[in-house]
């Protein structure tokens, strides 16, 4: 089984419970849209579903250029959103800055680890 990510920038890691039957997996930012629940039968399926999930908001949010590296820009006169989000985003930026863009697929980890949430149901 895949280890769950933990992201560098909250701590936070996605926590399910393995003694239940379904899990759901949710966007906990608001920055990234609405929550769009959903549920899966086993822990693999919600795992797999989480990275797709990750991926989508990834490809959406964030463009990488021609060499595949991400380059996220300071928050200065844009909003966002809770704590937690400006904390995520302000973090991704001095990543961003300290790596010379953030490769795609590390991108993908962060946002699984902040943003997506696993939760037995």
């Amino acid at each position: 089984m895949d280890e769950l990510p933990t992201c560098s920038v909250t701590g936070k890691t996605p926590r399910p419970d393995t003694d239940t039957m379904s899990y759901r997996v949710t966007n906990t930012f608001e920055i990234f849209g609405a929550p769009c629940p959903e549920t899966y039968e086993t822990l693999q399926e919600a795992q797999q579903a989480s990275v797709q999930f990750a991926r989508l908001i990834a490809q959406c949010f964030f463009q990488p250029d021609a060499d595949g590296r991400v380059r996220v820009e300071p928050r200065e006169g844009r909003a966002c959103g809770f704590a937690d989000e400006v904390e995520f985003m302000d973090n991704l930026a001095e990543m961003s800055e300290e790596m010379g863009g953030i490769p795609f697929e590390v991108l993908v980890d962060e946002v699984r680890g902040a943003a997506i949430e696993i939760e037995s149901i």
